[in-house]
């Protein structure tokens, strides 16, 4: 495989990674009350912020005022994806996915699976992977120690 199409299929990955931890980010909040929480409290952060910034632009002419506004408004959806994003990803997802590359658990193009939930149950541990686009579970079983 060339180095360029390596790439390409990197690049794929990346993005069709992000809008599932998006996804996966928006759906742990709409169904999880205790996540509302957080995102009540970053969106009342940024209004804040934003009354702040309001009563200091008296002095500043209008072409700042303006270009201060679209900065306001878009590092919000930025902060507001990636804290969706941040929800959507597992805990230790980093860590578990380069423990796969160095076990050598890899496609053609060097890419590890995905980690997409990692889950306690009682007696076992739950990890989902997705690679091409296909779930994978894992279940190992947790001992119990003294």
């Amino acid at each position: 495989m060339t180095s360029l199409k390596q790439t390409e299929i990197h690049k794929e990955t990346a993005h069709h990674s992000a809008f599932l931890r998006c996804g996966n980010g928006v759906d742990r909040i709409v169904h999880t009350p205790s996540e509302w929480v957080g995102f009540i409290a970053y969106l009342l952060l940024i209004i804040y912020i934003g009354f702040a910034i309001k009563a200091n632009v008296t002095m500043i002419p209008s072409i700042a005022t303006t270009a201060l506004l679209v900065l306001y408004i878009f590092s919000a959806a930025i902060g507001a994806v990636a804290f969706v994003i941040w929800r959507g990803t597992p805990r230790h997802a980093r860590r578990i996915e380069n423990s796969l590359a160095r076990i050598g658990l890899t496609n053609s193009a060097g890419e590890v699976p995905l980690l997409i939930e990692s889950r306690e149950d009682t007696p076992q541990l739950r990890y989902t992977l997705q690679n091409c686009r296909k779930p994978l579970i894992f279940k190992a079983f947790l001992h119990n120690q003294p």
